[in-house]
């Protein structure tokens, strides 16, 4: 229970870390 409970909080942090990164290709490829 409690390792999957971590395992779906790292995962949400990973989603998070890979948005921002999209964000930042997106952002660079408009300038």
């Amino acid at each position: 229970m409690l390792k999957r409970l971590l395992k779906e909080k790292s995962s949400k942090v990973l989603e998070q870390k890979i948005n921002s990164y999209r964000f930042l290709i997106n952002f660079k490829e408009k300038i």
